[in-house]
């Protein structure tokens, strides 16, 4: 079905409320990327909101193979999106027995590009230890509202902390910085979204010679860092080069976690 085909109705409970989760995922060589590890993310958000995902992760595997070849896109985003579907007027999900899968395709990024991130600090607070910051849920009101405030400002995303003032992470992506050998990131507790990037960028770093460190840091630590940089599995790593206006160093370090994700994105998609 193409978009001009594809409904949904008035009444899902997606649209009303926000009432699903959704994946992003990286399509390299014809391949998502870690299919597995999204789907397994996927599945404990709808676990955490009682939501029934009416198909095998097989099945659903073949519907983005499909849909990639169908499209002859080898080099795309893939987004998974399940809502709890239509029911009953008010927020009782009672009823709403039927959920709601859409897989769509869109154009990858210019990774070739070269690029760095200037943020601006988000007035919108997480909460920390927010057991729904670990999954994708379709209710993204509060990280529309600050990349919202981002536009505004003329930044390319925002720095998100938390009801703590503690750094949390970015609209779009999770957040590292390094001093010497070290490198740092917020702990999932801060009120993070626990990235697949993340995830991959975390096993690297020690076998680039790298400690690594998970825990609650204010904002001043990113001041001082040695490099910042974002990930996600779309842009990858992505060097932070402006923060409040304030001009953050490059490092060699950062951009050889960089070079060392692609090089695993590109292994994995050719096994």
């Amino acid at each position: 079905m193409n978009a001009v085909e594809a409904r949904v109705s008035v009444f899902d409970r997606g649209f009303l409320y926000g009432d699903g989760v959704f994946e992003t995922i990286r399509v390299q060589e014809g391949r998502p990327f870690r299919w597995s590890r999204h789907f397994q993310r996927l599945a404990a958000g709808l676990s955490l909101l009682d939501i029934c995902l009416p198909y095998e992760e097989t099945e659903l595997r073949r519907h983005a193979n499909a849909l990639i070849a169908a499209n002859n896109c080898p080099d795309a985003i893939l987004r998974l999106t399940v809502s709890r579907g239509s029911g009953r007027r008010g927020l009782s999900p009672k009823d709403a027995e039927t959920p709601t899968v859409v897989m769509s395709l869109h154009p990858g990024p210019d990774r070739t590009r070269a690029t760095g991130l200037r943020l601006v600090t988000s007035p919108f607070r997480v909460l920390a230890g927010d057991p729904l910051a670990a999954m994708k849920s379709a209710s993204k009101l509060g990280y529309v509202m600050a990349r919202q405030f981002a536009d505004a400002a003329g930044a390319d995303d925002a720095l998100i902390l938390n009801h703590l003032e503690e750094v949390a992470e970015t609209t779009s992506g999770n957040l590292f910085w390094m001093r010497g050998d070290t490198l740092f990131t917020p702990a999932r507790e801060v009120g993070i979204l626990p990235g697949v990037a993340r995830e991959a960028v975390l096993a690297l770093a020690p076998t680039l010679g790298y400690e690594v460190q998970e825990l609650a840091a204010n904002r001043a630590s990113l001041s001082d860092a040695e490099c910042v940089f974002a990930t996600n599995v779309v842009t990858g790593v992505v060097h932070v080069i402006e923060i409040d206006g304030q001009r953050i160093k490059g490092s060699e370090r950062c951009a050889s976690l960089g070079r060392a994700f692609e090089d695993l994105v590109r292994a994995e998609v050719r096994r």
